[in-house]
């Protein structure tokens, strides 16, 4: 499953597609693959490996309540009153994005101040001896 999933993060690479698209695909997949744990879930509790299936079924729980959170944001134009990604980038030391940060905000300030790095590095001859 992992690697499937790794062979359509190259392929997706290969493309430029706009940032948002992107995410969606990427949700989408995602979705798949926190439906599939579900399933190993359900199927570990029947086979009687509690304890195994309520581990899977709580990750599972988890990986939803995040799933959903990425629905709201990339397939609608409103926000989660219940969303805890600031508390938990707070608590981990992030400091909060603001809209200068989101990839999918255009900036003109971030435009004007882009730097042109050449291909070649920013090291001159002269430091090369």
């Amino acid at each position: 499953m992992l690697s499937l999933l790794d062979m359509l993060n190259h392929y997706l690479g290969y493309f430029n597609m706009n940032v948002k698209l992107k995410n969606r695909v990427y949700t989408i997949i995602g979705a798949l693959g926190v439906l599939y744990l579900g399933y190993l879930a359900i199927r570990f509790i029947r086979l009687g490996a509690w304890t195994r299936g309520l581990l899977f079924l709580l990750v599972f729980v988890i990986l939803t309540y995040f799933t959903i959170l990425n629905v709201i944001y990339y397939f609608t134009t409103k926000t989660a009153k219940f969303d805890v990604s600031p508390k938990i980038e707070k608590l981990l030391g992030g400091r909060p994005a603001g809209a200068a940060d989101d990839p999918m905000v255009g900036s003109k300030h971030a435009a004007q101040t882009a730097r042109i790095v050449p291909a070649a590095g920013l090291g001159s001859v002269k430091n090369l001896v």
